[in-house]
């Protein structure tokens, strides 16, 4: 991907109960320092502004400025303590 452009993004999914959905999408740098085995690894700052018209699975995506590895995460929840989630990485390249 290229830096500072933006891209539409979308989570499909449905609830067997006919609940209403809610989505909540964050971005994180890729982690670096990783454990092994269950081992405890830090968790990467959300960055901040560059997730966009979020409403019912689809936002906008603004991708950082500065390149490196990042993962887009998207959390979903039935408003009944049902949570799933799911992500995906992505690199920034100059």
């Amino acid at each position: 991907m290229n830096p500072a452009n933006s891209y539409p993004v979308l989570a499909l999914s449905f609830d067997p109960n006919k609940d209403k959905l809610g989505y909540r999408w964050e971005l994180l740098e890729e982690a670096t320092k990783l454990g092994d085995g269950g081992d405890h690894e830090d968790r990467p700052a959300a960055i901040d502004n560059v997730i966009t018209d979020q409403k019912n699975g689809k936002a906008t995506l603004k991708t950082p400025g500065k390149p490196g590895a990042y993962r887009l995460f998207v959390y979903i929840t039935d408003g009944n303590k049902k949570v799933a989630t799911a992500n995906i990485p992505f690199y920034v390249r100059e």
